[in-house]
């Protein structure tokens, strides 16, 4: 299968830069590190857009290894969705509210 586009919601563009500069301060790289693994697994769902376990009809999240933090996806025809990036033990209200503002 050939590797679908991705693109972003405002929300989880600003999802992404606020964890990485946190990660950032924390110590020196750890900012680069934990946007290489989103990279890398955001890589794998464009692959296979069904890798990541479904939450809702058409609603995907993929888990980070290293870092506790997950991003919700829709797949659609020719394209993934990227809704956002939410840290794992967050109350999973704020995906449903932000999933449902896009219907």
């Amino acid at each position: 299968m050939k590797r679908l586009p991705a693109e972003f919601r405002d929300e989880a563009r600003m999802d992404l830069k606020e964890i990485q500069a946190w990660y950032q301060k924390q110590r020196k790289g750890l900012g680069g590190e934990f946007r290489a693994e989103f990279r890398d697994k955001l890589a794998l769902v464009c692959q296979s857009p069904g890798l990541g376990r479904e939450l809702a009809p058409g609603v995907r999240r993929m888990l980070l290894n290293r870092f506790p933090y997950l991003f919700v996806y829709r797949p659609q025809e020719g394209y993934v969705i990227v809704e956002g990036v939410f840290h794992q033990r967050r109350d999973p209200r704020l995906w449903q509210e932000r999933i449902q503002s896009d219907e």
